[in-house]
């Protein structure tokens, strides 16, 4: 357990900092003044140092960073939509005004953006920390076997694909 009394310096605040602000960890470690090629692999070290660890989790609260937060969005972006160019073929006399026999329109439909419903559910799990480490038919655990929340039956096909690194379904 993590110490809440042992203090944090300045240089490991500044990275915390950084961290929730967005920034990679390479930057956020160079912006907090660790220096040198090994700035990154010392940042992470420091990262996962307990005290820290429950710093940086109390901060992302702070930011809004919250579990609830998360799963709001991530029910938003696992739904996600990306407009695609389609072309529409007219047949003959199936369309009033059509020019010729096949005529040809462009227009915008909306379908599925996989990748970005995949990499939310990673991003999220990823930031608070909770990656699943365990799915089942019926749920998702976190650390200790806890559940984090009940899965509907796409998003539980959704992060299958993307654990065994499938490509998603277009």
């Amino acid at each position: 357990m993590a110490n809440p009394k042992k203090r944090l310096t300045i240089k490991q605040q500044k990275l915390i900092q950084g961290i929730v602000a967005g920034k990679t960890q390479r930057q956020a470690a160079r912006d907090a003044g660790y220096v040198g090629p090994s700035a990154d692999v010392n940042a992470s070290k420091i990262l996962n140092k307990p005290h820290v660890m429950c710093e940086t989790r109390r901060v992302m609260e702070e930011a809004g960073f919250t579990l609830p937060a998360l799963l709001q969005d991530l029910d938003r972006l696992r739904h996600a939509k990306k407009p695609i160019a389609a072309t529409i073929i007219n047949r003959p006399g199936k369309t009033k005004g059509q020019r010729d026999a096949n005529s040809r329109t462009t227009d915008f439909i909306e379908v599925d953006d996989n990748a970005t419903q995949i990499k939310a559910l990673d991003m999220a799990f990823t930031l608070r920390d909770d990656y699943p480490n365990k799915i089942n038919k019926t749920e998702l655990t976190g650390p200790g076997g806890r559940p984090l929340f009940q899965l509907d039956d796409d998003l539980k096909a959704l992060i299958e694909r993307a654990v065994n690194g499938e490509k998603s379904e277009a």
